[in-house]
């Protein structure tokens, strides 16, 4: 069952993200982006997500709302 977990986009947005398909996390300044494993742009880029949360508060469980949700 997938993990998701509701982060916060810059621009103060809900975005939830299904962290088993997360490939890596990077952190520049007060944002994280989360580079998502096989998914490309026409310029052979990652597609990623930029948040407010720091990489440990991402992949704590306690530190937000993480749950496992099913479909079907």
């Amino acid at each position: 069952m997938a993990i998701w977990k509701r982060l916060t986009e810059v621009d103060g947005g809900a975005v939830d993200v299904n962290l088993d398909q997360v490939a890596y996390l990077k952190r520049t300044g007060n944002v994280s982006a989360i580079y998502f494993v096989g998914s490309e742009t026409d310029q052979g880029r990652s597609l990623s997500v930029a948040v407010k949360e720091t990489p440990d508060d991402i992949l704590n469980p306690a530190k937000s709302s993480s749950q496992p949700m099913g479909f079907g």
